[in-house]
């Protein structure tokens, strides 16, 4: 069985007040982050300098991507997934 499978069956089976301990703690985590987001030194993207951005760093059009192996190609070796 897949761990995102079980995982979630055990979320639904949980009673409400075990759920909202986990939910309590995300809430506070989404705070905390927010939190540090808000408070962060801007990144060099954010900071305004343009001379150094020409073709490089991420975006839409860089190429190609490289195909890799997914979990088709080992269904189809035999190998099995869980």
């Amino acid at each position: 069985m897949v761990w995102g499978h079980v995982i979630t069956h055990r979320w639904k089976e949980m009673s409400a007040e075990t759920k909202k301990k986990y939910e309590d703690l995300a809430q506070k985590d989404k705070e905390r982050f927010l939190e540090e987001k808000k408070n962060a030194p801007p990144s060099e993207s954010e900071s305004g300098s343009d001379s150094d951005s020409k073709g490089k760093g991420k975006g839409k059009g860089k190429g190609k991507k490289k195909k890799g192996r997914w979990r088709g190609d080992w269904c189809r070796e035999g190998v099995p997934l869980a």
